[in-house]
């Protein structure tokens, strides 16, 4: 019968651990790191030894990356948080990206990850080691992410963009379990425009784009928190906000947020100026043409971008825009709305003269051209 012994004596027989030994030492730069995992496999206790000076000798890139795994999965921390210290920023961050994806399989990965942070000291927020922990997860890991969060330093105005990095990592790292805290950080900076970045990492918590799907629970809980709060944000974050939604799964409450986009100019409706360009061919061959305008009112169910993209087939229903049949001929339509709500009689007037000089530079010697003001149309 085949037992674990006769494993142990087969390994035993293809395993000289002085002979790899050996072959290290002789090993060049580029040859260590393929050395290094051969004595790791044969014999834990030897590469946790000869790990430092293994390390030493290592260059970075992909066969340095592995070497390091060889050497955490041994237990040798201190050895590849030195080697990790020598190397470049971006040659660091490739490594530290590399490591936390192999958190789920290799556990030393995630205890050094947590050690680092207490080594480090700020060095680990500065250089971006926390980058590495979106998908290396444990109570070690976890504790350090919201240790991290908390740090009153880290808050400080000044650090702005590293606190918002770290809550987008936290937001991956515990996906439906970060909510709670995702939603206090964005009621803490409601009134901020850099919210829009907190906004983002409810769609990292809901799993949105990553490997396993969307996580359906999360993702009615993110959209109801955002709903919620929009009221509460600073309006331009209210774009964010709608992207989000939609990540989130929910279009009709990403397009409803408009309300909340100018609320200023919000009072159970928005007010949208709207021109059509109508110019005509007519069987006898003159030309004639109509500038069309008018308000539209839009009760905060779509952005304008949505309004604008139906804005013909709006326009023909509210409007006569039948020049070319009356004249038994061929036309041509074009129209226009505002990008956002009109602010103030100034404001649309400016904007309709500069549709109205487009309008003239196209109808310079027709036979007949006409201006047609239309009551406030509702959409």
């Amino acid at each position: 019968m085949f037992s674990w012994m006769m494993v142990a004596a087969a390994m035993a027989a293809d395993c000289d651990v002085s002979t790899l030994r050996a072959d290290l030492d002789a090993a060049s730069p580029v040859a260590v790191p393929r050395a290094y995992l051969a004595l790791a496999k044969c014999d834990p206790d030897a590469a946790r030894d000869t790990a430092e000076a293994a390390l030493a000798r290592t260059l970075a890139g992909r066969d340095g990356n592995d070497a390091a795994l060889a050497a955490l999965d041994v237990g040798a921390h201190g050895p590849v948080a030195e080697w990790m210290g020598t190397l470049q920023s971006g040659e660091r961050t490739t490594t530290i990206d590399f490591l936390g994806k192999q958190c789920a399989e290799h556990p030393e990965v995630a205890s050094f990850f947590a050690a680092s942070f207490e080594r480090e000291g700020k060095d680990f927020w500065e250089q971006r080691w926390y980058r590495g922990l979106s998908d290396c997860r444990s109570d070690a890991v976890r504790s350090t992410l919201e240790a991290a969060l908390g740090d009153s330093h880290i808050q400080e105005r000044a650090n702005r963009g590293l606190y918002f990095g770290l809550l987008e990592v936290y937001a991956r790292n515990l996906k439906a379990d970060a909510l709670p805290t995702l939603t206090a950080a964005l009621e803490a900076n409601a009134g901020d425009k850099d919210a829009s970045l907190v906004v983002r990492a409810f769609a990292d918590a809901a799993n949105v784009g990553q490997l396993g799907g969307m996580d359906a629970e999360a993702a009615k809980a993110a959209r109801e928190a955002l709903v919620t709060l929009a009221p509460k944000l600073n309006p331009d974050v209210i774009d964010t906000v709608r992207d989000t939604l939609r990540a989130l799964g929910d279009d009709t409450a990403s397009e409803r947020v408009v309300r909340h986009r100018w609320p200023e100019h919000f009072s159970g409706s928005y007010t949208y100026l709207a021109v059509a360009h109508e110019l005509a061919t007519c069987k006898n061959g003159k030309q004639q043409a109509v500038f069309h305008y008018g308000d539209l009112t839009e009760p905060g169910e779509r952005f304008p971008d949505t309004v604008a993209a139906d804005l013909e087939s709006t326009l023909t229903r509210a409007w006569d825009l039948d020049l070319a049949a009356k004249c038994k001929g061929e036309g041509e339509l074009t129209v226009e709305m505002t990008t956002q709500p009109i602010s103030g009689e100034s404001e649309a007037s400016d904007w309709l003269e500069t549709q109205r000089k487009a309008f003239d530079a196209k109808v310079g010697g027709y036979s007949k051209v006409d201006e047609s003001a239309h009551e406030p149309a509702p959409i």
